[in-house]
């Protein structure tokens, strides 16, 4: 797996994963139901040194 594969494998998630947007069972109102939690993610990739 390389850098792309692993930005493009997060943005895929964020995108498409239920898991990303608040369910009305758990809503704290009916406001929020289907509001997206996360956005983009931010990557930096760097030496281990």
């Amino acid at each position: 797996m390389n850098k792309q594969d692993l930005i493009t494998m997060a943005l895929y998630y964020i995108e498409n994963s239920e898991d990303n947007y608040i369910k009305k069972k758990i809503a704290i109102s009916d406001d929020v139901v289907g509001m997206k939690i996360w956005d983009d993610p931010i990557f930096a990739f760097g030496d281990a040194d």
